[in-house]
């Protein structure tokens, strides 16, 4: 294919988008509650693509959310042997100079999960879009962006490519970040050591393209944590953006506590509506500062809480198993087909378990 310079890098999670991939294919089983939870929150603010392993598992979705009044008729259904992690295995979206979208297909660091690697060109070829392959692994989990070509991403993507075989030191992910991504500049930040998610979303998002949220965590309480996300703080509150220094905002985060990292930075955008991890579990002051953070730095939009408890145990919240379909509103202008669309029917239904073991290096 021909290739054209990078007009605009991904968009930020913050923007406007065209619709949103939700995996159900093991929260429907581990936790049907959120499934719930999630779609009642979208249904009616974006399109959703839901993925399902095949008919038996789609009329057990329609069952349960026509159960809960929701307009399961609505949604576009895939058929995808693929696991949770929606946004780590959905490709990046990025548009050329010509006015093309490019879908970017990075690879896979898992290979005990191998349709993951199949997810990008299967959508290219169900969104009509050109696809584009990046010698590099990427997890979407492990990359923020502001919209205007500065990304975020953490150490562990350097570590993850050494394991997978790739000699690239932060000058190389640099330069390839640039040049298919159409990244300017790129932050390198500390993972939250001793986490089984080494991503920059389980501390960071970008609530703006000049305004970045960060965990801040008491040090009488988790003195590691703190200690890392205050310096990740004072690495961001030196960036610049188009409109000048990078604004910071903290967000309390509890302790890391049996494994768990309840995260309130592992968010969702819909098109002006927020959805915000909700722990039971945690003090209801606490989550009542949350909310107020982020009803201060998104005015105008509407923030809806959603009940993480479940998959915040297998290391992975709210933006972890959806993924963000920018520009391409006119594919969804038409209502879902009445037979579900089978992506790979020619693919081994192969997926990692749920928790699964992301091995020695990163990630979910």
């Amino acid at each position: 294919m021909d290739v054209g310079w990078v007009s605009a890098s991904p968009p930020g999670d913050f923007e406007p988008h065209a619709a949103i991939i939700l995996s159900l294919t093991e929260m429907l089983e581990v936790s049907p509650r959120t499934v719930v939870e999630l779609v009642r929150a979208l249904a009616d603010r974006v399109p959703l693509v839901l993925i399902v392993r095949g008919e038996a598992q789609r009329q057990q979705a329609i069952v349960l959310l026509s159960d809960w009044g929701l307009p399961a008729h609505r949604f576009h259904f895939l058929f995808m042997p693929v696991g949770t992690w929606t946004r780590d295995f959905a490709p990046g979206f990025v548009r050329w100079s010509d006015g093309r979208v490019i879908i970017l297909d990075a690879r896979s660091p898992f290979p005990d999960r191998p349709n993951d690697d199949v997810v990008p060109a299967a959508l290219a070829a169900l969104l009509r879009v050109p696809r584009r392959s990046v010698p590099m692994v990427l997890e979407g989990g492990n990359l923020l962006s502001n919209g205007q070509g500065l990304a975020l991403t953490t150490t562990a993507l350097l570590d993850v490519n050494r394991f997978a075989g790739f000699d690239y030191d932060h000058v190389r992910v640099s330069a390839l970040l640039a040049e298919y991504y159409g990244f300017a500049n790129v932050a390198y930040l500390e993972p939250l050591l001793g986490y089984r998610t080494l991503h920059v979303d389980m501390f960071a998002t970008f609530a703006g393209p000049d305004t970045v949220v960060v965990g801040a965590c008491d040090p009488g309480e988790d003195a590691g944590s703190a200690a890392v996300l205050d310096r990740n703080a004072a690495r961001l509150a030196r960036l610049l953006t188009r409109s000048g220094p990078l604004r910071l905002v903290r967000v309390p985060m509890p302790p890391y506590s049996g494994g768990v990292c309840r995260t309130y930075t592992n968010v969702l955008y819909a098109n002006g509506r927020l959805l915000v991890p909700h722990y039971p579990e945690v003090d209801g002051g606490l989550e009542r500062e949350v909310l107020d953070v982020y009803a201060a730095v998104l005015p105008g939009w509407e923030i809806v809480r959603v009940d993480c408890s479940d998959v915040i145990r297998c290391g992975g919240a709210l933006r972890c198993v959806s993924a963000h379909v920018p520009w391409l509103h006119e594919r969804f202008a038409e209502a879902p087909a009445s037979r579900p669309t089978d992506l790979m029917p020619t693919v081994e239904s192969h997926v990692g378990s749920f928790p699964h073991d992301a091995g020695p290096v990163v990630a979910r």
